[in-house]
């Protein structure tokens, strides 16, 4: 069992680091579940044969007869909740899809790095405090 989740973690990593993706892992449901969210995956685009698969859509924990159609469908895995990805590939996404709020990350990021480096007075980290929450 161990020797199979390493396999997959490998190929998570691989696929991570070609092109830049962002992976999720899905575990193959053995019933339909309603503690579980879901994961519907497009079987046509298997990427390098890693078992990659394109994610059409992340689907949260479903009422009993829609985790039913769910597995029924045979393209749904239950979410692991496990994510792979290079930290330059995520904050890249980010800004793309939340640009205003990826800002304030950046912010927040710079403020605490330069706090850990003691380069930083008080003042500034006031000023952004005051502008973020306004």
């Amino acid at each position: 069992m161990f020797q199979k989740f390493a396999r997959t973690i490998r190929s998570c990593i691989q696929l991570a680091n070609k092109n830049d993706r962002l992976v999720t892992i899905g575990i193959k449901p053995t019933f339909p579940s309603t503690a579980y969210g879901y994961i519907q995956y497009d079987m046509k685009n298997a990427k390098n044969h890693l078992n990659g698969f394109h994610v059409k859509t992340f689907a949260e924990k479903p009422h009993e007869k829609l985790a039913k159609r769910f597995i029924k469908s045979g393209d749904f895995l239950w979410n692991g909740g496990m994510f792979i990805w290079k930290v330059e590939s995520l904050f890249d996404r980010l800004a793309l899809l939340y640009a205003v709020y990826f800002q304030y990350v950046t912010k927040v990021l710079w403020v605490r790095m330069a706090l850990i480096s003691n380069h930083l007075h008080l003042s500034p980290i006031r000023e952004f405090y005051l502008r973020f929450h306004s």
